[in-house]
């Protein structure tokens, strides 16, 4: 078993609903939280479809943004890479923003997409109108009575990568945060991914349930990159371990700051 398999926590749940929600709306939505809680995962799980049990049949284009755009990029060079990497052709020249906003409409409908993801959007410069041409692309396919929602994952308070922007703001269909995991989740979690081969060891065995306390300290309390650290050193060192106990727990700790 492998760390790419999804478990279904109350943050993915949430984040099902909000997607659906912008999916229905053509809207725009922001997940936020701190470094580490697992927003990249959540993106790639919906842009794979690996958790997506929501029958609506969605295109799908994933980006990072700090891939897609330099920061010293103009609002039509954002939407210029978001058509290079959707259509995988090359825009030459100096186009117009309304051209490029076109061009990159036509791509997206051509290929049925319905949701765009932009990771990272915090990598989005403020400056040369990106955001605006952002809400622009969106702005277009309403006029064209296309669906497309758009949703953003940041690692900083989405109210201040807006604050400039009150057009971003108000377009803003609902903006969710992500936690940490829970105990509980961390458990379903790293039984998902075949960590304890017997999961009902964490209710039988007290040296277990000690080792998973051990674990969510070591990951500072549930962040979820540093549980997939954990999770691969683990795998690496003990290959046959039916399951982390303290004494593999410290000794991966070895290898990780706590």
């Amino acid at each position: 078993m492998s760390n790419d398999v999804s478990v279904v926590t109350p943050a993915l749940e949430a984040v099902e609903k909000l997607v659906r929600g912008l999916c229905l709306t053509s809207g725009i939505g922001v997940i936020h939280g701190g470094c580490g809680t697992g927003k990249t995962h959540i993106m790639r799980s919906i842009a794979e479809g690996r958790y997506d049990q929501m029958g609506l049949g969605l295109g799908i284009s994933y980006f990072h943004s700090c891939v897609v755009q330099n920061k010293n990029s103009s609002g039509a060079g954002l939407v210029k890479d978001l058509y290079v990497g959707i259509s995988s052709k090359r825009m030459l020249g100096v186009s117009s923003n309304s051209y490029v906003l076109r061009a990159t409409f036509h791509e997206i409908r051509r290929q049925s997409i319905h949701l765009l993801l932009i990771d990272e959007c915090g990598y989005i410069s403020k400056k040369g109108g990106s955001i605006e041409a952002l809400l622009s692309l969106r702005e277009y396919a309403l006029t064209e009575k296309y669906p497309l929602a758009i949703l953003m994952a940041c690692s900083c308070d989405p109210s201040h990568l807006f604050d400039q922007i009150p057009a971003a703001t108000s377009r803003i269909m609902k903006s969710l945060p992500i936690p940490a995991l829970t105990l509980g989740e961390m458990a379903a979690v790293l039984k998902a991914w075949g960590l304890f081969a017997d999961p009902s060891v964490l209710e039988t065995d007290k040296s277990a349930s000690k080792a998973l306390r051990e674990i969510f300290s070591l990951t500072r309390s549930g962040n979820f990159r540093r549980l997939s650290y954990f999770f691969a050193l683990h795998k690496a060192e003990f290959p046959n371990a039916p399951y982390p106990t303290v004494e593999t727990v410290s000794k991966v700790a070895e290898g990780m700051d706590r």
